[in-house]
């Protein structure tokens, strides 16, 4: 699916992703969901090189 078709097909979801792009700060986020996205990113980090 090219990005033009998924823009046709989904227009809600890119509504909403821009949004939450624009504004990452405004979505909450508990302390258990930030500690596993902190170990992914390490683990990311780790496995790709980079520092």
């Amino acid at each position: 699916m090219t990005h033009k078709e998924f823009h046709g097909v989904f227009p809600y979801l890119v509504s909403l992703w821009e949004s939450l792009a624009a504004h990452p700060s405004a979505v909450p986020l508990g302390d258990a969901h930030r500690a596993v996205i902190d170990e992914r990113l390490a683990e990311h980090e780790r496995k790709s090189g980079v520092q």
